[in-house]
């Protein structure tokens, strides 16, 4: 991925893809539909990617929980735990699974992100007995797309990706 081309891997480029694939550039149709590359981390770089989901994610868990009555303290455990649950499936195990199985980026991501809002929402259900399922689906997804968009760009600008 070149530093200006990180939209086609974000939310818009997806979109497009599924409505679409005319309305993107060959390349990033290209990229899109080819299987996911293997590529070791080493922790310290995915620490970094984990920090900055459960920073950005924040943003809406935190105001969410706080809403329904959890203390800071109880929001900050609940998001953390969500994410302990899903971040490292989506980053190694999914990505590991699309290139075994060759199957291609859009579709790898796009079930790793179902995946991780689905774990995320039962996670917070279960940390908060009396909240509903769909609360708890509407935050994960609002969260999981926000640092999903947020984060691209943020990967773009920062670090060059």
């Amino acid at each position: 991925m070149q530093p200006h081309d990180f939209e086609c891997f974000g939310p818009l480029g997806f979109s497009a893809f599924y409505l679409g694939a005319g309305m993107l550039p060959d390349w990033c149709k290209q990229a899109l539909e080819s299987s996911m590359v293997e590529s070791p981390v080493e922790f310290l770089n995915y620490a970094k990617y984990f920090l900055l989901t459960v920073i950005l994610e924040s943003f809406l868990y935190l105001p969410g929980l706080r809403l329904l009555g959890s203390s800071l303290k109880r929001a900050i455990g609940i998001l953390i735990l969500a994410n302990l649950c899903t971040h490292p499936a989506v980053f190694f195990i999914f990505p590991m699974a699309g290139h075994f199985f060759n199957a291609s980026y859009i579709h790898t991501i796009a079930i790793a992100e179902i995946f991780a809002v689905v774990v995320e929402a039962a996670a917070i259900c279960l940390a908060i007995k009396s909240l509903k399922l769909s609360f708890a689906f509407l935050v994960s997804s609002l969260a999981n797309l926000f640092s999903w968009c947020v984060g691209l760009s943020l990967l773009a600008v920062i670090f060059g990706l």
